[in-house]
């Protein structure tokens, strides 16, 4: 319980940070997921069925099925060694099969770490960073494989699931919280070789000198406004070590509020080579890319692989019209203050679990 105290003073002091200071980080994503009233020690404890993880979370009724489909692609010993060991946040989709639980979110992110496991393992691979990357499922599989130290920066709600997830698969390990970095407003080297795994907001200060060896980036720059997905690449092109890699799986296009994200914008400098990029795994909308930091002899620069993907993407191109994003973006404001009003007159946990009823029904 003490931790747990700890973990839910830091959301607090990150999450008050970013409502006082003018940050381009306050997407219509990250407003709509605020819930700090919801923030008590047993919905921490069970966050994956009392709704804190809402909309960080890909919960989904899973299949031996599916489960078959993605040991035939990654191989037997590399699923077993990763799959989930323990029930943390007590989801409800999950099934038990022998010693294990099968969650179709972690066969998914086995599927992806499987994609870049030959570039992410190699020895040189010494700091990682994942950027949004949910309550941490990712990045549990980069320390159950990688011998590195790990940078995770999200949202004040992500960080603090973050850091009871991994805090409670990986006891050992010495974490650096937001309540660290407030002392210094700053991280250091000196930090770095201190600690084990960084959880942070964004905007966070880091020393010039400090390089990172591998970026992350699932499914999260989609959800945010252009201002930020520009601040995140700097932050990425100034701290990247000379042969960096950036992992980047997101959609061709997602309307935000009242812009549209879309990959091909996204601002990669022209110091980017592309190894391997494709659709995603059973999702043609969504486009990955896994590119290395490279200043000359380029194999495929990514800017020839942007343009390809503004071609490719033109089959999922979104709505334009000013006026009709503006009453759509409308609207989804109005059904975000219906819902908020529900969960307080009913619970967040009941009007979940009819909004799950009603989804399985549509489909």
């Amino acid at each position: 319980m003490i931790l747990l105290k700890k973990l839910i003073k830091n959301f607090h002091l990150s999450e008050k940070l970013m409502l006082n200071e003018d940050s381009p980080n306050k997407s219509a994503h990250w407003l709509e997921f605020s819930k700090s009233k919801f923030v008590n020690e047993k919905n921490v404890i069970n966050f994956r069925k009392s709704g804190l993880s809402y909309g960080l979370d890909d919960q989904d009724q899973t299949t031996f099925g599916f489960l078959n489909k993605i040991k035939n692609i990654v191989g037997d010993d590399f699923l077993h060694k990763n799959i989930l060991k323990k029930n943390i946040g007590n989801s409800e989709k999950v099934f038990k099969f022998s010693n294990s639980y099968i969650d179709f979110n972690q066969l998914v992110f086995i599927y992806w770490f499987n994609v870049i496991k030959k570039y992410i393992s190699k020895k040189k691979i010494k700091v990682i960073c994942e950027i949004g990357g949910g309550f941490g499922q990712f990045s549990e599989l980069i320390l159950n494989n990688v011998n590195s130290k790990l940078i995770s920066i999200d949202i004040p709600m992500s960080n603090l699931l973050t850091s009871y997830y991994l805090k409670k698969n990986f006891p050992k390990k010495k974490f650096y919280l937001f309540e660290n970095y407030n002392k210094k407003k700053i991280v250091t080297k000196k930090d770095l070789k201190k600690y084990d795994i960084f959880i942070l907001p964004p905007n966070c200060n880091f020393e010039k000198n400090i390089k990172i060896d591998f970026f992350i980036n699932m499914r999260s720059m989609m959800e945010m406004n252009k201002l930020t997905i520009k601040s995140y690449f700097n932050f990425i092109q100034t701290h990247a070590s000379k042969n960096s890699y950036f992992f980047c799986l997101n959609r061709f296009h997602k309307k935000i509020g009242t812009e549209i994200i879309s990959f091909e914008n996204y601002n990669y400098d022209k110091n980017w080579d592309v190894i391997s990029s494709g659709k995603s795994f059973n999702q043609k909308w969504i486009y990955y890319v896994l590119a290395q930091r490279k200043f000359k002899n380029f194999k495929k620069n990514i800017k020839t692989e942007q343009e390809k993907i503004k071609e490719l993407g033109k089959e999922f191109k979104v709505e334009t019209n000013f006026f009709i994003l503006k009453f759509k973006f409308l609207i989804r404001l109005l059904a975000i203050v219906f819902i908020k009003f529900l969960v307080i007159i009913f619970g967040i946990g009941l009007v979940k679990k009819a909004s799950n009823k009603l989804h399985s029904i549509i489909k």
